[in-house]
């Protein structure tokens, strides 16, 4: 399952849609979208306006796949749970954001293992059809061994 999720906040109509469309094209693919303020309502996809923290684990956990905003609670949900993200940011040229610091946000995550930036609907379509080459990133929420390491051994020689 496709999980789209795109914040309670703003809308974001462009993704919701090319979505839907993407959608359309492969029936056989279930996918659920939580769509929040937006405008354009999904017609081959299960959705949502909001959901309760409960629901929204409950999808979270069933995806094999997230679709979202550069919301940065989506983005670290999925790197520490291990879920492949694929991130379109809203482009204030557009209207959808009032600056581009989700732009920002996706050239600070594109070098992560399991975040896959898009910023058109083509590029969006193309990752979608190669869901299943998507692997997952991981964001440790702890310290990494080399830095345990480092501490162990100026401990030991101090």
């Amino acid at each position: 399952m496709i999980f789209l999720s795109v914040g309670t906040q703003l809308g974001f109509d462009r993704l919701v849609e090319a979505v839907d469309i993407w959608a359309q094209s492969l029936p056989s693919i279930d996918v659920y979208a939580q769509f929040g303020q937006g405008d354009y309502i999904p017609r081959n996809m299960g959705y949502c306006r909001y959901l309760s923290a409960s629901e929204y684990t409950k999808i979270f956990e069933n995806a094999k796949v997230v679709v979202s905003h550069a919301g940065m609670g989506t983005i670290i949900s999925c790197l520490t749970q291990s879920k492949p993200i694929v991130i379109m940011p809203r482009l204030a040229e557009l209207g959808e954001h009032r600056n581009d610091h989700q732009v920002a946000t996706c050239k600070r995550f594109a070098a992560f293992p399991g975040c896959n930036i898009v910023y058109s609907v083509e590029e969006l379509s193309s990752v979608l059809d190669n869901m299943a080459a998507l692997k997952p990133g991981h964001l440790r929420p702890h310290a990494s061994d080399e830095l345990i390491t480092a501490i162990d051994a100026y401990i030991m020689n101090n």
